[in-house]
């Protein structure tokens, strides 16, 4: 997302989130791969209390000032959150309090809609934070498998 657009995105849903609606944002970049997907996702964010984002959930934030971002929360402590791209293995941080606009409630892929409390959201948000540290050899071996038959 090029940063103008951003800046504009950003002063919208500032706005929104401020105003406690929600907004729908459909996810560009490769970071949340595979959970994520450019083009075939869009998600619903919504302002929440810090108090009630735990481990696991996406969460939108907005970094160095430019870009908006959406990551999965790894872990948090009193006053920052530290996040991680489902396709990254660095844990980014500390975000502040401040720089967090919302949560990620629902996804929404192509006819079907998945709410954060999903049983299968919430088992793959789990077992992918486990797995962070070899998620590269994962996606290796996905890769490959995949782009097998082409």
């Amino acid at each position: 997302m090029d940063v103008e657009k951003s800046k504009q995105s950003y002063a919208f849903i500032q706005k929104e989130m401020q105003l406690h609606q929600k907004v729908c944002i459909h996810p560009q970049g490769y970071s949340m791969w595979p959970f994520l997907k450019e083009g075939r996702d869009s998600v619903i964010v919504k302002p929440l209390p810090v108090s009630s984002m735990h481990r696991g959930d996406i969460i939108l934030y907005r970094r160095n000032d430019q870009i908006l971002v959406l990551h999965r929360l790894h872990h948090k402590n009193k006053k920052d959150f530290f996040l991680t791209g489902d396709n990254q293995t660095k844990i980014e941080g500390p975000v502040r309090q401040k720089e967090i606009l919302g949560v990620v409630t629902t996804i929404r892929r192509k006819r079907h809609t998945f709410s954060r409390f999903h049983p299968l959201w919430l088992l793959t948000s789990h077992l992918w934070l486990l797995f962070r540290p070899i998620k590269p050899y994962i996606a290796h071996l996905y890769h490959k498998i995949y782009n097998k038959g082409e």
